[in-house]
């Protein structure tokens, strides 16, 4: 699901909610170590081989006064390949991956510290979510598991005009994948895998394409049902969406931390939230941003 991601009254009233003085000083306990050693570093986890190579050049021109004789125009294939840029880019991919394993084994510790408010809306939303799109471990019986495909087969013309790729409204992307809209909703039957009837439920277009694509969920069932990691996006477009990322994306006016952000680790910060919401939906990164696919095997 998408609604998340849109500015309504709903979704700011649960933005409003999980970031009171409460949840903000839980939130610090966890986190405000980890995020104050990123805070406190010059160090740049830049991975961009164009920024990285604009680096070499800038180091090099700094270092000794002189103009760097490297070509400036250059296409981002050629600066991936550039020897320097490759060590630089290794170095960084190795050190964002030890900063997002500290940050997951700071919140799986700090899990229980979270008011029991924040919890508990959670809890809500992974309910809400498996009886809208159907649980991953009580799959439709094969006779409807045919169905709901012919339902999806036959929308599958309907899909004429594409929707805009929607945007984390909390200053991050939070998917590249573009939504699709089709003129009638697509019915899913979820049933208890006896072949027993179960329940109507409408699937929106915009889950259409990754749940008829998602094959690597818990429940071993795929094509007509919300997966483990679908259901676990929609709860994170609460947690980490609206209340963790921005608290990370700006640890300094959020009280996180009391140490100054400078540019480049306002850079790293943005990195690691884009990360850790990536991770969070459940996708890996692909072409829009492909020289982030390192890290999908550590995200896997």
């Amino acid at each position: 699901g998408t609604f998340m991601r849109n500015n309504t009254c709903v979704t700011q009233m649960l933005s409003t909610y999980a970031r009171r003085p409460g949840s903000v000083s839980s939130l610090k306990e966890c986190l405000g170590e980890v995020l104050s050693d990123i805070a406190a570093s010059d160090q740049s986890l830049e991975v961009n081989p164009l920024k990285v190579y604009m680096e070499l050049i800038n180091d090099f021109e700094t270092e000794h006064g002189v103009t760097c004789e490297l070509p400036r125009n250059v296409s981002m294939d050629q600066a991936a390949k550039h020897p320097e840029v490759i060590l630089r880019t290794e170095q960084r991919f190795n050190k964002l991956k030890d900063v997002m394993d500290r940050l997951i084994k700071a919140l799986s510790r700090g899990v229980p510290d979270m008011l029991y408010g924040v919890r508990w809306l959670c809890k809500q939303l992974d309910t809400m979510a498996r009886q809208k799109f159907g649980d991953p471990k009580d799959p439709p019986s094969p006779n409807h598991q045919e169905m709901n495909r012919q339902n999806i087969k036959k929308h599958e013309d309907d899909d004429e005009a594409p929707v805009k790729e929607n945007e984390i409204k909390e200053h991050i992307n939070a998917s590249d994948e573009t939504r699709e809209k089709i003129k009638e909703p697509i019915v899913c039957f979820s049933g208890d895998g006896e072949g027993k009837e179960g329940e109507k439920k409408d699937v929106p277009s915009s889950d259409r394409k990754a749940l008829e694509e998602d094959t690597s969920h818990d429940g071993g069932y795929s094509g007509t049902c919300a997966t483990e990691k679908q259901i676990t996006a929609i709860v994170c477009g609460f947690l980490v969406l609206r209340f963790i990322n921005p608290m990370i994306l700006a640890p300094d006016s959020s009280h996180l931390i009391s140490t100054t952000v400078t540019k480049v680790a306002r850079r790293n910060l943005m990195l690691i939230a884009k990360i850790f919401q990536t991770l969070c939906n459940g996708i890996e990164f692909g072409t829009k941003e492909f020289f982030m696919k390192p890290l999908n095997g550590f995200m896997d």
